[in-house]
């Protein structure tokens, strides 16, 4: 039951209410269209309740749902703008291997009503790659960060993904480190495209409560090279 509560909800996510289909006149809806179904919308607040664990009280006042009494609300409105505007650029942030059903709330929430802080450090023992760019120098086939980016910077970057991902240099890059011989460096681009998006919408997707600091790659994947999938 939860797995097809949770496979209702992606799909109302990314199709929301089809042409032709009558749709009750819901009130003080948003980020939703106007037009989406009892049935679609009762199907995307359970997912909410797995995904997040919480009840509807969470966000809601008993009854009375089309209020904006409760703070958690306008986290929850931002936070369906967040996975509606994933889903929508998910050839640019995530690229064919990642299905739809992956981009949820469960993602990052995975079952709890707050995100578990991450707080990634640099793998010890293990044996680096030379620094991606010498001293002295600039960085090359920069398609991302922004081409005045500087070594240090670039390393600290770098240094970011060793412990967002758990991985090495390696994973990425070949021994020539401005080369593109590696299948991940893309998938790396697109992640980073993501997070530098999501920290440029800060106020839009995330709200004041959550700091720059939060909104990493290790925010998904949790010093792991891929991401858990979350089945509630």
């Amino acid at each position: 039951m939860r797995q097809l509560r949770l496979a209702g909800f992606l799909t109302v996510t990314s199709v929301l209410a089809a042409p032709g289909i009558a749709a009750p006149e819901h009130k003080n809806l948003q980020v939703l269209p106007r037009t989406i179904t009892n049935t679609q919308l009762k199907t995307m607040m359970e997912g909410f309740t797995e995904q997040l664990g919480v009840k509807c009280t969470f966000c809601h006042v008993l009854e009375q749902y089309e209020k904006d009494d409760r703070p958690h609300k306008a986290d929850a409105r931002r936070m369906i703008a967040l996975v509606l505007h994933m889903k929508a650029k998910k050839a640019l942030y995530f690229g064919p291997r990642v299905k739809d059903g992956v981009i949820s709330c469960g993602l990052c929430h995975r079952g709890q009503a707050e995100p578990e802080p991450f707080v990634a450090t640099l793998l010890p023992n293990l044996a680096f790659l030379a620094p991606p760019t010498p001293a002295g120098s600039r960085p090359k086939n920069l398609q991302v960060l922004a081409k005045t980016t500087t070594p240090l910077e670039l390393q600290k970057v770098m240094d970011g993904f060793n412990g967002q991902l758990g991985v090495k240099c390696e994973f990425c890059h070949g021994t020539e480190m401005d080369k593109d011989d590696r299948p991940h460096k893309a998938d790396a681009r697109r992640m980073l495209r993501l997070t530098l998006d999501l920290k440029a919408g800060k106020a839009t997707y995330f709200g004041p409560r959550v700091k720059d600091t939060v909104i990493t790659c290790g925010m998904c994947h949790r010093g792991k090279a891929e991401p858990e999938l979350f089945a509630p």
